[in-house]
């Protein structure tokens, strides 16, 4: 009887071909860089958007700063170019023209002009609430009237000197500037002047209103402003404004601020 021979079946194993091997890395290269891309994509579409919201927040500090105090331009004051040199005086306009460098300030927007032409600074004198009213109805007259009030801030306000703005202030229902002549901090009472002749009167429960000349502008990359009631020069406020540009329409009144920001 004859055996069979002992036959052992092996499997061979195949390994990749260098065409395979090649098409492989290719696939990966291709699928890589579209990840790769789409993820730069995706980071520098964050980042862009990071820095346009950075951008408007800043926009906005400056426009909300400047807001306040636009709406009150001219509050209490005159508003024709003789009207208010003559309301304010001399005295204060000339030591203001000294801080903005020797341009007689004449009108409540000083910069910029009322053609439309657009200016790197913003000149205004505008009005704050003191929050000192009056008790009674009063008439100043160009003698002088002393006016009783609800409370005093001595701090707020500085008697008998015309060439500070915190010697001034105003009222909401006149277009006269009054000059602080005395005041009593004990009985709350204070002296005010016209700065024209003539008699205005104020209601009792008036708000007298401290007056500010404003200069705002940028000056390397961060918007400043110059509160020329505050010594000590420009104070820094918003970083990151690269400009602004003010344009004021004389026909409308219309002030537009322009803010380039990053």
């Amino acid at each position: 009887m004859m055996k069979r021979p002992n036959w052992k079946l092996t499997k061979h194993k195949k390994a990749f071909t260098f065409v395979e091997l090649l098409i492989a890395m290719v696939i990966i290269a291709i699928v890589s860089g579209a990840v790769i891309m789409l993820a730069y994509t995706y980071f520098n579409h964050f980042e862009q958007a990071k820095e346009l919201s950075m951008a408007r927040e800043r926009g906005i500090m400056v426009v909300t700063y400047l807001e306040k105090r636009i709406l009150n331009a001219g509050l209490g004051m005159p508003t024709g170019t003789t009207s208010f040199k003559n309301g304010f005086g001399e005295t204060l306009l000339s030591a203001i023209a000294v801080e903005i460098g020797g341009e007689e300030w004449d009108k409540t927007v000083f910069k910029p002009d009322e053609d439309r032409e657009d200016s790197e600074e913003l000149l205004i004198a505008y009005a704050i609430p003191s929050g000192m009213r009056t008790i009674e109805y009063s008439q100043i007259g160009t003698g002088g009237e002393t006016i009783r009030l609800s409370s005093l801030d001595a701090s707020k306000i500085e008697k008998n000197n015309k060439s500070t703005t915190k010697g001034w202030t105003v009222v909401p229902s006149q277009r006269m500037p009054f000059y602080i002549t005395d005041y009593n901090t004990a009985n709350k009472t204070i002296e005010l002047t016209p700065g024209t002749d003539g008699t205005w009167a104020v209601p009792a429960n008036e708000e007298l209103h401290l007056v500010r000349f404003m200069k705002a502008f940028v000056e390397n990359e961060t918007f400043k402003v110059n509160d020329l009631t505050i010594p000590g020069g420009s104070q820094p406020l918003v970083e990151g404004i690269l400009d602004c540009r003010f344009v004021m329409d004389g026909e409308s009144g219309l002030l537009s601020v322009f803010i380039l920001a990053r």
